[in-house]
């Protein structure tokens, strides 16, 4: 049609759909999504979730995206197909309070039952947990391990509790003359000049070999 081939205009044609199709998929994508977390009700505005290693309170949610300020007052941004194909963990809501565990360990001359005892009385007026509770978990390389499980009322404070419950068990302990262990390692040393020349050699063949 007046010299405009029509091969050419399907082609074009072909060709804007593509690249709108392409420029409209991330957005419909994350609508879809947001429209999936809003009829589930997975997360509202004012929950605490953890996404990425990152803490934070979501403070817009829309079709689009979530926004979230971290306990570090970062803001992020988060499109809503991202929320939806990864793992979120929602720390607290309107139906229930954080819930965190802290490990500690000591050194293996200590009674367990002991131990639990000495730091359930050390946490006991810890301002900001709700309740809390001590467990003998696993044996470990240089240290019987323990874990602090704990519901606190905000997790805007969890890294002040945590402080706190890690500074008063520390003192805890120590009244109790029982001992938080650092990681030790024997090391031999072997003289090189009093082993035979036939050893040395072997030990050169079979370092190659």
């Amino acid at each position: 049609v007046n010299g405009v081939s029509v091969n050419s205009i399907f082609t074009t044609s072909a060709i804007l759909t593509a690249v709108i199709g392409l420029a409209l998929q991330n957005t419909l994508s994350d609508i879809v999504a947001g429209l999936i977390l809003s009829t589930e009700d997975t997360i509202k505005t004012d929950d605490w979730i953890k996404y990425n290693d990152k803490i934070g309170r979501v403070v817009q949610f829309s079709w689009r995206y979530t926004k979230i300020i971290t306990l570090e007052n970062e803001h992020f941004i988060i499109p809503n197909k991202d929320l939806a194909s990864n793992t979120i963990k929602v720390l607290s809501s309107e139906e229930f309070k954080h819930y965190t565990i802290i490990p500690f360990g000591v050194t293996y001359d200590n009674i367990p039952n002991k131990v639990i005892e000495v730091v359930k009385n050390a946490t006991k007026d810890i301002e900001g947990v709700i309740d809390r509770d001590v467990f003998f978990v696993k044996y470990g390389d240089f240290a019987i391990e323990f874990e602090i499980r704990l519901r606190i009322i905000s997790a805007a404070d969890y890294y002040k509790i945590r402080s706190n419950v890690l500074t008063v068990v520390f003192y805890a302990l120590d009244r109790a003359n029982m001992e938080i262990p650092i990681p030790r390692y024997d090391l031999f040393r072997r003289e090189y000049d009093s082993i035979s020349k036939e050893d040395k050699d072997n030990e050169i063949r079979s370092f190659f070999s």
